[in-house]
């Protein structure tokens, strides 16, 4: 299942309208019909994130990485040999960005391989190299 079909199936699952759920992430319900027919991805990793964090799933769960649907925390607590690092003497904030990271990590490399084997994800475009060496920082 790629992302439109899971996130369709999660907003169906909750009883709600693409209005609805656009409302709450804040787009149109015609981009929200764009994505479940996988006619579009989003282009902002906030769009992702919330909408994980509306459905109660895993980044890797909404972009089709994983059929498990739990967040990375839980999936922690329900599972601590998942990792072998030890985060415990982190302060709270340390681990929660520690988390963040790696679900955005998991996300990168996965559009990195699904662009790989030559499939480009809408919205990713540009080689993110500076064009124009007399002014650093600038692609023009």
């Amino acid at each position: 299942m790629g992302f439109g079909d899971i996130l369709r199936e999660l907003r169906e699952e909750k009883g709600m309208t693409q209005r609805e759920l656009g409302r709450i992430v804040n787009i149109s319900d015609r981009v929200i019909g764009y994505y479940e027919a996988n006619n579009r991805f989003p282009k902002d990793e906030y769009v992702l994130k919330k909408l994980a964090d509306f459905f109660g799933v895993s980044l890797d769960y909404l972009v089709g990485r994983t059929s498990k649907r739990m967040p990375l925390d839980e999936y922690i607590a329900e599972s601590p040999e998942a990792y072998d690092i030890r985060l415990g003497d982190l302060p709270d904030e340390a681990i929660q960005r520690v988390k963040e990271y790696v679900e955005l990590m998991r996300l990168k490399y996965k559009n990195t391989a699904v662009r790989s084997h030559g499939k480009s994800l809408p919205g990713k475009g540009g080689t993110g190299r500076n064009t124009n060496p007399g002014r650093p920082g600038t692609n023009k």
